[in-house]
Order: C-alpha cells, then structure tokens, then sequence
C-alpha cells in the first residue's frame, strides 16, 4: 500500500473517530437533559400533590415549575414511548 493510501486511510478513520466521539456526546448531552426534565416534573407532580387548598382542590402554581408543567407533560409523553 502506498503512503498517500495510507494517509488517506488514517485521516479517514480519525474522521470517523471524530464523528462517534461527537455523537456520542451528543447522546450524553441528550441523556442529562432528559433526566433534569423528568426531574423537575416529578418536582412538579410532588408540588401539585402538596398544594392542595380549601376544598380538596388543587391551588394555581405561579411558579416557574407551574409554568412549564405542558412542557414537562409532553416530555413525559414523548420519553414513555421509547
């Protein structure tokens, strides 16, 4: 095998290298920001659970949690159908 050949071989594989390294980061990235999120809807779900007024009813959240409860919602649902 010639030199170019090699060369070529060796920058081919460091570039495919480079390329699982990035997608596995990536995947890891994906990972940790899925767990933060189903962290904070369990926050979410205990608050709601802990919250309960006059009457039984559960009490309007102004938090920042209570904000993003759809947004949590969906990732919920979107995490339980993989």
């Amino acid at each position: 095998m010639s030199l170019c050949v090699c060369v070529c071989v060796c920058v081919c594989i460091q570039t495919l290298q480079d390329k699982v390294c990035e997608f596995q980061a990536r995947l890891r990235s994906e990972e940790v920001t899925r767990h933060l999120l189903l962290q904070q809807l369990q926050q979410v779900s205990v608050q709601e659970r802990t919250s309960v007024g006059v009457g039984g009813g559960i009490q309007a959240s102004a938090s920042p949690n209570g904000e993003h409860r759809a947004e949590l919602q969906q990732f919920e649902d979107l995490h339980g159908q993989l």
